[in-house]
C-alpha cells in the first residue's frame, strides 16, 4: 500500500516580486527602444533581465514537491525535474505523531523553499507528520490528505 501526495511549492508574494522587477525592467526596455539614441548595452542587459526573471517566474510556478509514503520508505521528490531526491526509512524513524504545522514568519518560509534542497520538505499545510529520526533530526513534513496518512499509518502499524 502507498500514498501520493503533490504539493505545489509556490510563495505568491516572491513570484509578485519578481512580476514587479519584470515589468520594470520591460518598461526600461520599451523606453529605451522609444529613445532616439539607443544604447546597445542597456537594451541587452533588459533583454537578458526580462528572459532570465521569466524563467524564474515559471520554474517557480511549476516548482512542487511529490511525498510517496510507502510500508518501507517515505520518498520525497522535487518536481519536475526529479533531481533532488530525499528517502527516508521507517527502520531510521524513532517516533511519529500527527501535529500542526510549526509557525514560521514568511521570510523564514522563503528561505526554507529556496535554500537548501535537501530540506525538501512541503511544510505549508495545516497539519502533517511530525517524525523523529534515530539520529537526533526532526522532520516536519505538511499533509493536505491527512486523514488518509492517518489510515495508512494505523495499517503500517498492525502489520509491524
Amino acid at each position: 500500500m502507498k500514498i501520493k501526495e503533490t504539493r505545489s511549492l509556490r510563495r505568491w508574494d516572491l513570484i509578485a516580486l519578481l512580476v514587479l522587477l519584470l515589468g520594470s525592467l520591460s518598461w526600461l526596455l520599451v523606453r529605451e527602444i522609444g529613445a532616439a539614441f539607443t544604447r546597445d548595452m542597456v537594451l541587452m542587459l533588459c533583454s537578458l533581465g526580462i528572459l532570465v526573471l521569466t524563467g524564474m517566474i515559471y520554474y517557480l510556478l511549476i516548482l512542487r514537491v511529490r511525498v510517496t509514503f510507502k510500508s518501507d520508505e517515505i520518498k520525497l521528490r522535487m518536481m519536475p525535474m526529479g533531481l533532488v531526491k530525499r528517502k527516508i526509512k521507517w527502520s531510521d524513524v524513532e517516533s511519529y505523531e500527527i501535529t500542526a504545522a510549526p509557525k514560521r514568519s514568511r521570510f523564514e518560509n522563503w528561505l526554507h523553499t529556496l535554500s537548501g534542497f535537501y530540506d525538501l520538505i512541503p511544510d505549508d499545510g495545516p497539519v502533517g507528520l511530525r517524525l523523529r529520526l534515530k539520529n537526533g533530526e526532526e522532520v516536519f513534513i505538511g499533509c493536505v490528505e491527512i486523514d488518509q496518512v492517518q489510515g495508512f499509518l494505523e495499517k503500517t502499524e498492525r502489520r509491524m
